[in-house]
């Protein structure tokens, strides 16, 4: 069954206007590793921050991560254009990836958390257990960075082809969208906005120290240090 991100994976940059917003944030976080900084993005989409973190550092070793075939399609092409040769894409749901190897920072952006959905399971208890998952990812004192939709800056003007869904609670952030184009079936999908204090509260419980917090346009944007 095709999810929502495959179906809009070809258009992605053009259907979210913030996208990108936090690109700096990631630079700032790899820079203290350089030059031989091990990045993974965990939910890499496209491929923008990992195409774009591999040609400003040549050196770094950069892993996207992405449950899409189609997202990482539009990623390959996009490695492929730069002739980048220290990317790796890998095909995996995050909530089951595992590796031996450590990451000196790993990012899960464009609220690839609040996305984050298993049937049966709360979606609170879904986002506890990615965050211990990313965790163990990082070494002792690496950096996650991630970014959220900020519940303060929710708006029923979800974006011109997304519609709420009735049984969404928007109050406490809990939505259920549906995506509408003419070239494809509506696909529906979940996805949570975050207020300030549960972010940082989730963040805090699960092993992480919070170096930086700010609110760019609609997001919660982090740099957190494993502890």
């Amino acid at each position: 069954m095709k999810t929502v991100f495959d179906v809009i994976a070809s258009s992605y940059l053009q259907e979210d206007e913030h996208w990108g917003c936090d690109l700096d944030v990631v630079v700032q976080a790899i820079h203290p590793f350089l030059p031989c900084a091990a990045y993974m993005d965990l939910g890499c989409g496209p491929g923008f921050h990992v195409a774009t973190i591999a040609r400003w550092f040549p050196g770094a070793s950069v892993t996207g991560v992405d449950y899409s075939l189609a997202m990482l399609a539009e990623a390959g092409r996009e490695v492929r254009c730069f002739g980048l040769r220290n990317v790796a894409l890998i095909q995996a749901n995050i909530l089951e990836f595992k590796t031996i190897r450590r990451y000196h920072v790993v990012s899960c952006l464009n609220n690839t958390l609040g996305n984050l959905c298993v049937c049966g399971e709360t979606p609170v208890v879904v986002r506890e257990s990615t965050m211990r998952a990313i965790h163990a990812l990082l070494v002792p004192g690496g950096k996650l960075i991630v970014s959220v939709y900020n519940l303060e800056k929710f708006s029923a003007r979800y974006g011109e082809n997304f519609r709420i869904l009735p049984q969404s609670d928007t109050e406490r952030g809990e939505l259920f969208v549906e995506y509408m184009s003419g070239k494809v079936k509506p696909v529906q999908y979940y996805s949570h906005w975050f207020t300030e204090s549960e972010f940082v509260r989730l963040l805090e419980q699960n092993g992480f120290k919070i170096e930086l917090l700010e609110k760019r346009l609609a997001r919660l944007a982090v740099i957190a240090t494993a502890i």
